[in-house]
């Protein structure tokens, strides 16, 4: 089993992370965002985040602006690394 910095299990992780995303609780999903990045899985964090907006936020009329947002950011992101 592979733990986080918390030692919460890294499966339990994302399962919390897609949970708070769908409820729309911000605190929560920056906390287990959070958690799985620093844990040392930042490439992961990052991937999930982008496969998670592509999967359910992505068609959404309302969001063209955000998904700008998220690519500039995540390109600034994997040029740092």
């Amino acid at each position: 089993m592979i733990l986080t910095r918390y030692l919460y299990p890294k499966h339990n992780v994302i399962y919390s992370l897609y949970v708070s995303l769908a409820m729309s609780d911000l605190q929560q999903s920056l906390f287990w965002a959070y958690e799985l990045y620093y844990s040392g899985f930042r490439t992961e964090t990052v991937e999930l985040l982008l496969q998670i907006y592509d999967n359910y936020y992505a068609t959404e009329p309302v969001k063209p602006a955000f998904q700008k947002w998220l690519m500039k950011i995540v390109e600034q992101w994997r040029q740092d690394m």
